[in-house]
């Protein structure tokens, strides 16, 4: 209930909530576009796991800064798209750890970057004293 409030209050165009159609769980809303709306624990969590899959897309630079490894080696990973990133990751948690790479990422970029498909834009909303992180996805 309070995430579909959220998302009326960020899209201003006097809605109902009635209008809004869940999506393929009970973070995602189909109204003008799909919606991500989450809480700051499931932001964390989703950006973790978006992240964890995804390391073969992130920049070789990046990838050693943070690890201390040669940037080669990420390069040639990189190279195999999708199948070199069990590879980084174990790499990843050797070194640096996740949670830390997944910190310096958002610190970097911001959680909209890696969440917001559409735009790669987050807006924070506050219903009934809890903040809610929107995304659009679609």
């Amino acid at each position: 209930m309070n995430r579909k409030l959220a998302l009326i209050n960020y899209l201003k165009e006097g809605l109902t909530q009635e209008e809004i159609k869940e999506g393929y769980d009970s973070c995602t809303f189909l109204i003008q576009g799909e919606y991500m709306v989450l809480n700051e624990h499931e932001r964390g969590e989703k950006v973790k796991e978006y992240i964890r899959e995804t390391l073969w897309a992130f920049i070789p630079s990046f990838l050693a800064e943070e690890t201390g490894l040669p940037e080669e080696v990420f390069r040639a990973l990189s190279e195999k798209c999708e199948s070199g990133n069990d590879a980084i990751l174990a790499l990843v948690e050797k070194t640096c750890g996740l949670d830390a790479f997944v910190k310096a990422a958002v610190e970097a970029d911001g959680y909209g970057h890696f969440l917001a498909s559409y735009d790669g834009e987050e807006e924070k909303v506050t219903v009934e004293g809890e903040d809610y992180f929107i995304y659009r996805i679609n």
